[in-house]
């Protein structure tokens, strides 16, 4: 007989397929008879997401909200979440992540940082990311006019796209590591395709949404104003 908790998570998973899977047929016949009110309601998915605020135009990732690849894309992220027992107050697991540097392996846990640091530095400084498998690249879930980076197929292929994330973002001092090719932090933290933790004294303290609607920066930095009562904004 299977157990109480996986029949919740399998009939949760299922409440979102149904979900998700009728608003997508739903978009898709409003796209044949009135085209602007699908526009009108895509737009107000993007502003609601990251992808307001990413560098590219609407139009170039608007059709890709309703295609098959970003059907399934999402389908296996809602089910890392349903299926992770990571949860707030919960023991951090300390995965291996890999150094872009030397390419060593490393665990995560190892770049947890005193939560008094952020009060002396930007937050930017005292967040450590992850660098997971690509979202969105040719032949997947992908964006016209974006950086073409192809699915990682070795440990040397997702470093050297991990450093192409560092070198774009130079701006932004944090530290990133990669995750392992059998994506062991994604899985087990269900953050594909991002999402946030603070892990304080080796425990999940904080746990944003499921990106990109649920992620949000300034949670995590409410969050750390709050527990030390005197850093200072970003």
């Amino acid at each position: 007989m299977a157990a109480p908790g996986f029949c919740r998570m399998f009939l949760s998973y299922m409440r979102f397929l149904v979900s998700w899977t009728l608003q997508l047929i739903f978009l898709r016949i409003l796209g044949v008879f009135s085209p602007t009110k699908q526009r009108q309601i895509l737009v107000k998915v993007a502003k609601a997401t990251q992808f307001w605020d990413c560098p590219l135009e609407f139009d170039d990732y608007a059709d890709t909200f309703l295609s098959l690849k970003a059907y399934l894309d999402v389908c296996w992220a809602i089910w890392y979440d349903v299926t992770s027992t990571v949860r707030v107050g919960s023991r951090a697991p300390g995965c291996d992540v890999i150094e872009l540097d030397t390419g060593k392996t490393r665990n995560l846990l190892e770049y947890e940082n005193p939560v008094f640091f952020i009060c002396l530095v930007s937050l930017s400084s005292f967040l450590t990311q992850v660098y997971l498998a690509e979202a969105h690249p040719p032949g997947g879930w992908a964006f016209k006019n974006n950086i073409n980076i192809p699915r990682h197929r070795s440990v040397q292929e997702r470093l050297a796209a991990a450093r192409i994330l560092q070198q774009h973002d130079d701006h932004v001092p944090c530290t990133i590591v990669a995750d392992t090719m059998d994506n062991a932090v994604a899985r087990t933290y269900a953050c594909y395709p991002d999402r946030l933790f603070v892990i304080l004294d080796g425990r999940v303290t904080y746990r944003g949404g499921l990106g990109p609607e649920g992620y949000h920066l300034d949670e995590v930095r409410d969050w750390l104003q709050n527990f030390t009562g005197i850093c200072r904004q970003d």
